[in-house]
């Protein structure tokens, strides 16, 4: 498919690009949690050609934050508010039911870690709407892809502070009825 983006790990089957189960659909729709350093990570979003790049430090546990409140929100919940801790500042991430199975994806930049500001004070970075769906597989397959490069050791010993979100990982593989990573299945 020209101009898609693949990765070293998808597979075509039957002309649509799958990735541990999954499809992906990430030209339209993608999450891509990277970590950069010890105790700092990368999240680039994009939702149908509006993107942005949020980073976040070992001060929250940003990927357990943003794969449980993608649970919640597949769950049924109308809203799932979190954020990425910054040296300084903050990304507020806002996921929001649409109530059709849309999700309107919000992200606020603060300049103030911790300063509890109002919404309205924040700075949009990204506003969006996809389907819920496909958000969740594009979270599902940027944690595949850490599992794949960095195994769950691994991922520890760069994120410093926390494990791997196992537990919301295996929820959401069942939420979307996709098989686990084979680093987790073993």
């Amino acid at each position: 498919m020209p101009g898609a983006k693949y990765s070293t790990f998808s597979r075509v089957l039957g002309g649509l690009y799958y990735s541990h189960g999954v499809q992906d659909r990430r030209m339209d729709v993608t999450v891509d949690y990277r970590l950069t350093g010890a105790g700092w990570s990368s999240c680039t979003i994009d939702l149908y050609g509006r993107s942005c790049v949020v980073t976040a430090s070992y001060l929250s546990d940003a990927l357990r934050e943003l794969v449980s409140a993608t649970n919640h929100v597949l769950a049924g919940a109308k809203e799932a508010r979190f954020r990425f801790d910054e040296e300084p500042g903050e990304y507020r991430w806002i996921l929001s039911s649409t109530g059709d199975g849309g999700l309107l994806v919000k992200i606020l930049e603060f300049p103030q870690l911790w300063g509890e500001e109002p919404d309205s004070e924040g700075k949009s970075v990204l506003e969006a709407t996809c389907p819920a769906k496909l958000f969740g597989e594009a979270v599902l397959l940027s944690l595949n892809r850490l599992l794949d490069e960095h195994g769950l050791f691994g991922y520890w010993e760069k994120w410093v502070e926390a494990d791997f979100p196992v537990d919301g990982y295996r929820t959401l593989c069942s939420r979307l009825g996709a098989p686990l990573s084979r680093v987790i299945a073993e």
